[in-house]
């Protein structure tokens, strides 16, 4: 809740919450009034609640991986695999190489 000293600083605040000055700060979408960015986080956070959690993790670990110049394509496989999914010890990521068994 907001306490204003006078009914001055209440309309400037009130006019501050409709204009389009603000940003959603999960998507970045901007120039929206105080609600609509409000509502455009909630839309994000519903929709990032359904996302897998290793997929979450995978732009972090592939920034990661681009700082390093001259790997192949073998090593970031097994780099994300290690640092995404149960340290290697699965199949989640089966990118379209060779199967086993």
């Amino acid at each position: 809740k907001e306490v204003f000293k006078t009914y001055e600083e209440y309309i400037a605040k009130a006019q501050l919450y409709t204009k389009e000055v603000w940003s959603c700060s999960l998507t970045g979408k901007s120039n929206l009034t105080l609600e609509e960015a409000l509502e455009a986080e909630e839309s994000a956070r519903r929709k990032l609640a359904k996302f897998p959690v290793v997929l979450e993790k995978l732009p972090a670990v592939g920034a990661s991986l681009a700082e390093k110049p001259g790997l192949d394509g073998d090593y970031a496989h097994q780099s994300v695999q290690e640092s995404l999914c149960c340290r290697g010890n699965c199949n989640c990521f089966d990118w379209g190489g060779e199967e086993d068994g």
